[in-house]
């Protein structure tokens, strides 16, 4: 792969329970800067600090809806 093909790539993560405005702002201000080719977020999975998450498959929904 060239340097012209190489691709810069933000990958972030939350438990997204709910996604925020603050999750949101914090996109926007990864997109603006220029400095990556593509955003990735991505809601975590079970968590052993957060017993009360509800399911991924809604979080990961909630997630596609916000951005």
């Amino acid at each position: 792969m060239s340097e012209r093909e190489k691709k810069r790539i933000a990958v972030v993560g939350s438990a997204a329970n709910p996604v925020t405005l603050a999750h949101r702002e914090f996109a926007e201000i990864l997109t603006r800067s220029g400095l990556f080719d593509l955003i990735l977020w991505v809601p975590s999975g079970a968590r052993p600090d957060k017993p009360d998450l509800i399911s991924s498959a809604h979080r990961v929904r909630m997630t596609e809806l916000a951005f």
